[in-house]
């Protein structure tokens, strides 16, 4: 198991977005974004605080493990509606997390309104005409949809790809975070289906924090995980399709997610002239159903909840 690449320039950056490779940027104070130096907790709670957000809770603060029972996956899954505000003071430390698409801030080549006096700090996230001179973050035309994401402490993700195909460039703005990639070509020892890995959680947890990098991977043995410890001020690429597994640290954790189109490799690259993209490998078919079962009943429960107008507000959340 290795750690991801550090690079030292946006110009780097670039090049390894090119070859498909993901890699750390720690960006120096001169190339910083607003949005880095002024998204701090009372900045974004004044700024945006009375902004509705999506948010689900989890007791366990995972986000979703294939290893929790029904009625956990279930709980896990549903939605409370709460503001800004109410999330920063109250919702960060009590381990919810924000859901969905209602805090994005550029989706498909077009801003958020209600999100404009954040989107503004974001300017030069694009390279300009000339790289040389303005090389910016993401190639010039390839965004597509950037999200703002606010968490706390102690949070897991379940190994996921992005399922929109597209590439990532992360900002650690806030906080710190402990991250797994894999490589698409991984999926056959991932337990899959669709864009999830269905392995429980803590095949990833016991490894992550171990600093012995010959550690014995269990049951991800034959995968080729690379990791990083995302510090504040980094900027991470993840490639397309690559799986990705996230340990939230910081207490207060802030980051932009921003999602972007490239071309695709040469035939040189892939046989196919493409990336990899993963198939089903999981033979366990009663986790299966337990995942597929309880995101139809959470779904139905949340419809029902918004139909009626039944949601849980902060104070009342267990």
């Amino acid at each position: 198991m290795e750690d991801v690449k550090y690079v030292s320039s946006a110009s780097e950056l670039h090049e390894h977005i090119g070859r498909n490779e993901p890699c750390v940027y720690r960006v120096p104070q001169e190339s910083r974004l607003l949005c880095q130096t002024k998204w701090t907790r009372d900045y974004l709670a004044k700024t945006i605080g009375s902004q509705e957000v999506t948010v689900r809770k989890s007791s366990s603060r995972k986000y979703v493990d294939p290893a929790d029972g029904f009625w956990s996956l279930v709980r896990a899954m549903l939605v409370h509606k709460m503001t800004m505000m109410e999330f920063i003071e109250t919702g960060v430390r009590r381990g919810m997390i924000m859901s969905g698409t209602d805090t994005y801030l550029f989706h498909k080549g077009v801003p958020n309104p209600a999100w404009a006096k954040v989107w503004e700090d974001a300017k030069g996230l694009t390279a300009g005409a000339d790289l040389t001179e303005a090389p910016g973050f993401l190639p010039r035309g390839s965004l597509h949809t950037v999200g703002l994401w606010v968490s706390g402490a102690g949070i897991k993700s379940i190994l996921h790809y992005d399922d929109s195909g597209d590439n990532n460039v992360n900002f650690q703005i806030r906080g710190s975070k402990r991250i797994m990639l894999f490589p698409p070509t991984d999926w056959p020892k991932l337990k899959t289906i669709l864009a999830l890995s269905l392995h429980d959680l803590d095949v990833y947890a016991d490894i992550i924090d171990e600093p012995d990098k010959e550690k014995q991977l269990g049951k991800l043995k034959g995968t080729h995980p690379v990791v990083a410890h995302l510090q504040e001020n980094d900027v991470i690429y993840i490639p397309s399709r690559w799986y990705h597994y996230v340990k939230h640290e910081g207490e207060f954790n802030v980051n932009m997610t921003c999602w972007f189109e490239r071309e695709a490799l040469s035939a040189e690259a892939d046989d196919d002239g493409g990336i990899t993209i993963p198939q089903r490998s999981c033979s366990d078919y009663g986790v299966v159903i337990k995942m597929i079962s309880a995101f139809v009943v959470s779904g139905l429960l949340n419809f029902v909840r918004k139909f009626t107008g039944v949601w849980s507000p902060a104070s009342k959340l267990p």
